[in-house]
């Protein structure tokens, strides 16, 4: 008959007596991002009236964080994620049912909600950006303070022709307010410039109106890029 666990040897019930560790998490974001020799100077640079483009690069040179001085503040982090994690989440995305959307400002292809999705990838993903590690670092890096337990997150695909007009990203709901858009690109890893999808960023006129793209952020495999909203 089978044992239970009285009838096991000594060595065998110890082994089991232990506690339990908690499983290696499935995602976490390249551990120089969180280093004070890659967040102060990145903090600093954002924070400030910069006059040009900033870039810091890993001793390594395997990661870096972009800060587009004008028109505002845009940020760019490199090889944030392990690459083998972010196929497996593409492969999960795509299996989705995807909806096109189009009205007067945009057309592309969207996901539903992705916050109660139960895929491993795309669970393991919203848990890690609702992390307090994560949310903690986004609030070391930009000056801004974050609240917890708020997260969109779906997924988008622009097919040829498929836009995004200017927009500002200032979302309301009730007392909360969207502090922090973020884009995590999982575009091929042959993308170039040719190939579009490029965030274009807008100056203001006297009035505050879109006046023309004075600069751009391109589309790049394992990339975040990032800007405060409501509040420039």
């Amino acid at each position: 008959m089978p044992a239970t666990e009285m009838d096991q040897p000594a060595e065998k019930r110890q082994r089991s007596d232990k506690p339990a560790t908690s499983p290696a998490p499935l995602v976490s974001i390249n551990p120089w991002y969180l280093t004070s020799d890659f967040a102060v100077p990145f903090r600093e640079a954002f924070t400030s009236s910069l006059s040009s483009t900033y870039t810091h690069t890993s001793p390594s040179s395997d990661a870096s964080g972009t800060i587009v001085a004008h028109p505002f503040h845009t940020a760019k982090l490199q090889n944030i994620l392990p690459p083998a994690f972010l196929h497996a989440l593409k492969q999960e995305l795509t299996s989705l049912t995807w909806h096109e959307r189009s009205n007067d400002l945009y057309t592309f292809h969207q996901t539903d909600d992705l916050a109660l999705n139960p895929l491993t990838h795309i669970k393991a993903l919203r848990d890690y950006l609702a992390s307090d590690q994560f949310v903690t670092l986004m609030e070391r890096l930009t000056g801004t303070q974050l609240a917890r337990g708020h997260l969109d997150m779906a997924a988008q695909r622009y097919k040829k022709g498929n836009h995004l007009l200017c927009h500002d990203d200032d979302v309301h709901r009730g007392q909360m307010a969207r502090r922090i858009a973020y884009i995590i690109y999982l575009v091929d890893e042959q993308w170039s410039e040719e190939d579009g999808g490029a965030l274009g960023l807008y100056s203001n006129d006297s009035e505050g109106q879109p006046g023309e793209v004075v600069a751009r952020l391109l589309p790049e495999f394992n990339s975040m890029g990032f800007f405060l909203t409501g509040l420039v």
